[in-house]
């Protein structure tokens, strides 16, 4: 019976260490695939980090195109405030003209006014001059040195 239980011992012993073989043996494979995955983060991490370096440079060029849009903002302002100015100096001219051309209107009408008086032969503060009949034919379309044309007698 010694023979047997000597024989179980070392069964017992081989059955532990062929245990403790194969946990080493998976442990050794989990420790590998781990390894494994911590490269794939590594690579990963080295990736991510290349496209913040370009969302980065991305961002420095945008900046880039913002303050330029807004320096065109500010000379495009500049500009704006110019026109109006511009605009507020040719109405103030406009309206002058409208104030020149209503004047020169009330002048014309009193002077053609003086004339059709003139051609009557009236004149308010005098007796009619000399000449008048060449005024009422002018005023008449005819010539004071001519002759009435025919459609005009």
């Amino acid at each position: 019976d010694e023979g047997y239980s000597e024989l179980q011992f070392f069964n017992i012993q081989d059955y532990r260490v062929i245990k403790a073989f194969e946990i080493a043996w998976v442990n050794q494979q989990a420790i590998m695939n781990l390894g494994a995955g911590l490269a794939k983060v590594r690579e990963n991490q080295a990736e991510t980090n290349a496209v913040f370096d370009k969302v980065q440079e991305n961002q420095a060029e945008t900046n880039a195109v913002l303050d330029k849009v807004q320096e065109n903002q500010a000379e495009t302002n500049a500009v704006l405030d110019k026109v109006q100015e511009n605009q507020a100096e040719t109405k103030a001219v406009l309206d002058k003209v409208q104030e020149n051309q209503a004047e020169t209107k009330a002048t014309l009408a009193n002077i053609l006014d003086a004339i059709k008086k003139l051609a009557k032969g009236q004149d308010a503060k005098k007796k009619p001059a000399k000449g008048q009949d060449a005024i009422k034919k002018l005023a008449k379309g005819q010539d004071a040195k001519k002759k009435p044309a025919k459609n005009q007698a």
